[in-house]
């Protein structure tokens, strides 16, 4: 599939930024090849992801499918958002929105990188939070990056790192579940600094025995037989359990919790 770059806002909220190409994902060591075109341009394009997203993803889908309230998402963020946050699989960025709304008076000197291997996704939530934290000194970066690649950050370098609702869209041809997503805990924890702060949410797979409403259990069904809508079906909290372990330690502070069909987890460094 062919791809033209779509615009890119970066800079920072002081009222200037600089437009230009969504790149490709890049290392420490510098470029690598530009990652694949999400193929779902149904649902990743520049007139769903806003609020038609919002209405129907997070105001419908997360409680009457999922079983998750977004009071229980957005707790996470106020929790745990560092003063240096990336976030990877940013879909609209309506929660990290929210948090930096609640905190605009304590925004200087703050940077944020938003990874993604959307453009339409980066683009929505790099303008907007532009938009809404114009004034208060926030450096904002956005990255096309590929969430189980590098990612375009060096060793020890953020405060935080959040990933909401996004592994259940990460590939995995074999059905493994989450070892195939393992890259996303390796890499949260590369980047992480001591006393950081690793959290998220994601829906579990039919292999997990949490529980989940007659209608959420079938749209999680159409959604696994869509090219790269889902791709959860192996994906189950045992799993992830132990894979959080593996990538940081028994020295970390850890919460994970089952919420209706939903995984939550808090870690810290």
């Amino acid at each position: 599939m062919s791809f033209t770059p779509e615009s890119r806002t970066t800079g920072d909220a002081s009222g200037e930024h600089t437009p230009g190409p969504v790149p490709g994902p890049e290392t420490a060591a510098g470029p690598s090849p530009a990652a694949a075109e999400p193929t779902n341009r149904w649902v990743y394009n520049p007139l769903t992801m806003g609020p038609v997203y919002d209405a129907f993803v997070i105001g419908w889908s997360h409680e009457h499918f999922w079983g998750i309230s977004n009071k229980v998402i957005h707790e996470l963020y106020d929790t745990h958002l560092g003063r240096v946050h990336a976030d990877v699989g940013v879909g609209t960025g309506h929660f990290l929105r929210g948090a930096l709304r609640r905190r605009r008076e304590d925004l200087a000197g703050r940077r944020l990188h938003l990874l993604d291997n959307s453009p339409s996704s980066l683009n929505a939530t790099s303008r907007r939070v532009l938009r809404n934290t114009r004034g208060t000194g926030l450096e904002v970066d956005a990255r096309r990056c590929d969430a189980l690649a590098a990612w375009p950050l060096p060793d020890a370098s953020v405060d935080s790192v959040g990933t909401t609702m996004m592994l259940h869209c990460l590939p995995d041809e074999d059905g493994r579940g989450f070892p195939a997503k393992a890259a996303v805990l390796t890499e949260a924890a590369r980047v992480l600094r001591p006393g950081g702060s690793f959290f998220g949410c994601t829906v579990l797979g039919e292999r997990d025995p949490a529980p989940i409403s007659r209608s959420g259990e079938r749209m999680r069904r159409v959604y696994n037989t869509r090219e790269n809508i889902f791709h959860n079906t192996g994906d189950t909290a045992a799993q992830f359990e132990s894979l959080l372990g593996e990538a940081f330690g028994d020295s970390a502070q850890t919460r994970v919790r089952t919420v209706g069909a939903t995984l939550v987890w808090e870690v810290v460094r």
